[in-house]
């Protein structure tokens, strides 16, 4: 049970599970949403949803998060960076970044495919390079098919009817970028990918291509990242697979396929695999007095100096309760003063 399975709601959905799915090729995130809510009976005022698309042509981790701990996604998705391997192939542009768009035609005068040849037989130096120039804080461009809107309206639905809209560049975290192995025999390059490659349309036996891993912050399209690398190279690539499998200190490792739900009845049985949100969130607890909790309920700001050595950004609040050690909320600080940004009752009915 963890910390804030503790507290007792109306509903038993509000104890606030969050699940570890593998997500598989081909399905949407929306689909295993579709699928909780079938396979336990959710209604309508039941909470549901997850931390961060995966699109369909990709797999691996997705986060489901079940009642309150929903509170948490911008939270974990400004300190959880997720970690991808993807296989890419160059030489070709689609418009969509992946393999489920039309190819693109260049107007330049390089040839694409010769290009390929070439920057296959580099040196590994050079894909080094620039795939060490592209870590960091960098301007990246959204893809015509994504859910990034427009005046409200996502972008893709734009492109659905023919219209490519270009948006202004937004920053983005790039924390690694690692070209694995770079050749033309997906036999041999599979065994550096880990994911499904059977759902790709077309013969990848003589394609060229990369596998890379990257570790990035909130916001980043891998595809539009290897269409970048691509440029830095010096032509075009696309994604021919994707795979997600970390999303901060959770691994894939400990998600449940969605064949593994036949064996489960209710979501209380979910319990076992849920993800502590101290763990998920792995910051320093601040455990202050019964006073001074309350005055940060009530919304008010506390001097730092009552915090103590703690000196992190954000932090745990932490309050004892007659279960055990409960979560009371999660806390910013400055220089100067600390304040909740969300809390939680830690006593059963209050």
């Amino acid at each position: 049970m963890t910390n804030i399975d503790k507290v007792k709601t109306k509903s038993p959905l509000d104890v606030g599970f969050l699940i570890p799915i593998h997500k598989p090729v081909g399905m949407t995130s929306f689909d295993v949403i579709r699928f909780f809510k079938k396979k336990f009976k959710l209604t309508r005022h039941d909470k549901i949803g997850h931390f961060g698309t995966l699109d369909p042509f990709a797999e691996g981790l997705l986060l489901v998060g079940l009642g309150r701990v929903l509170r948490l996604m911008p939270f974990v998705h400004d300190l959880c960076p997720k970690s991808y391997l993807a296989v890419g192939s160059v030489g070709v542009k689609t418009i969509s970044g992946d393999y489920t768009g039309e190819k693109v035609a260049l107007s330049t005068n390089i040839n694409s495919e010769t290009w390929a040849m070439e920057i296959m037989q580099s040196d590994e130096g050079l894909f080094k390079q620039h795939g060490d120039a592209l870590v960091g804080k960098y301007l990246q461009s959204r893809p015509y098919f994504s859910a990034a809107k427009l005046d409200g309206v996502p972008l893709y639905e734009y492109a659905r009817r023919g219209e490519l809209i270009d948006v202004p560049k937004v920053e983005r975290t790039i924390y690694e970028f690692e070209m694995i192995k770079k050749g033309f025999a997906i036999q041999t390059l599979s065994q550096f990918y880990p994911g499904d490659l059977t759902a790709y349309p077309h013969d990848l036996g003589q394609m060229p291509l990369i596998i890379f891993r990257s570790l990035v912050g909130t916001g980043t399209y891998v595809r539009t990242l290897f269409e970048d690398y691509c440029a830095l190279l010096g032509g075009v690539g696309h994604l021919v697979a994707l795979y997600r499998d970390r999303i901060g200190p959770v691994s894939i490792e400990h998600a449940l396929n969605l064949q593994d739900f036949e064996t489960y009845e209710t979501v209380a049985q979910l319990a076992p695999h849920a993800v502590d949100p101290l763990q998920l969130l792995p910051l320093p607890q601040v455990w202050p007095n019964d006073t001074l909790i309350q005055k940060l309920k009530w919304g008010q700001k506390i001097p730092v100096t009552m915090l103590g050595e703690q000196t992190s950004s954000f932090a745990w609040v932490m309050a004892n309760a007659p279960s055990g050690a409960a979560i009371v909320g999660l806390l910013r600080r400055d220089a100067v003063s600390a304040q909740l940004v969300l809390h939680w009752d830690p006593e059963p009915g209050n």
